[in-house]
């Protein structure tokens, strides 16, 4: 049975994709790392995003390879310049 999670954007990401978040419907054991594969349709694209954008699921850091549940919030974080 596939899964839904919740995708929050944040900073150039949120740009992007003109929103704030969205849902998405995933198989199962879909891992956080692959999500940049569902939400880009340039797979070139979509591995420029996950070399340097960090996860958090449910507000906690993870790694590329935690596995996504149904109900997961997961925030892409991209790194932010400042000054």
């Amino acid at each position: 049975m596939d899964i839904n999670v919740q995708i929050l954007f944040f900073a150039n990401l949120r740009e992007r994709f003109q929103k704030t978040s969205c849902n998405l419907t995933l198989p199962p054991g879909t891992k956080a790392g692959k999500l940049f594969e569902f939400l880009f349709s340039d797979k070139e694209e979509a591995e420029q995003w996950s070399r340097f954008t960090r996860l958090a699921v449910n507000q906690s850091y993870v790694t590329a390879d935690t596995p996504l549940k149904n109900g997961d919030e997961v925030a892409l974080i991209p790194p932010v310049a400042g000054g």
